[in-house]
């Protein structure tokens, strides 16, 4: 489960081997992985909450950036496509995918202020879509449709992925939680200890764990 998203440059995958190296390479390390999901490997098992509990972490001593991100279900072509809501904010380091051609700051801007999708290869794959295609989701508050910006390895989900910038995702499904979060150290600052002081901050009073990636 892709959770540990803060997007890189292109790669070129040549083989199924450098799909898989590319795809691990976003688990960068020197990071701490905020999760609310019960099962790590499950991503229905998530317990969301309002995203506000996570930018709060960014108070929390040692804490360079927070980057909430929301896992949801939308149906689609008769399958549950996996919607993945991503803090885009000018301000927040931004996620890293294993992208398949494009400029990994342009289409964070094109998510951010265009409403653009970063769809998983799989997905276009299945449903024959390419860069430039738009894709129609029904959203609470009724269809929209989504370019896709770029496509990218990711397998999260056997029936597809869209990367969308959250603050979008939060005002089309009136959902303003977050199932989970990436957050960056100062430079300098321990992760190992950050860890810790992360997971004191929230106490029992959240079901968030917090995870790092070295």
């Amino acid at each position: 489960m892709t959770t540990a998203i803060p997007v890189g440059s292109a790669v070129n995958a040549g083989s199924f081997r450098d799909t898989i190296a590319a795809w691990l390479d976003t688990f960068a390390g020197g990071q701490v992985q905020a999760t609310t999901a019960e099962a790590f490997t499950n991503v229905r098992s998530f317990r969301p909450v309002h995203a506000s509990v996570f930018e709060g972490l960014r108070e929390v001593e040692g804490v360079a950036s927070v980057a909430p991100m929301r896992f949801a279900f939308v149906p689609y072509r008769g399958r549950d496509l996996l919607l993945l809501g991503i803090r885009l904010d000018a301000d927040v380091d931004p996620p890293r995918l294993a992208l398949l051609g494009g400029d990994a700051g342009a289409v964070a801007r094109a998510m951010r202020e265009e409403g653009a999708v970063v769809a998983s290869d799989n997905f276009c794959r299945g449903h024959g879509l390419s860069v430039g295609d738009d894709v129609e989701i029904g959203a609470n508050v009724g269809p929209r449709r989504f370019p896709i910006a770029a496509r990218a390895i990711e397998y999260s989900w056997p029936h597809g992925v869209l990367y969308l910038d959250l603050g979008r995702y939060a005002a089309l499904w009136d959902d303003p939680r977050a199932d989970a979060a990436v957050i960056l150290p100062e430079e300098g600052a321990d992760p190992a200890a950050l860890q810790r002081r992360l997971a004191a901050r929230v106490g029992g009073a959240y079901p968030i764990r917090f995870l790092l990636w070295d």
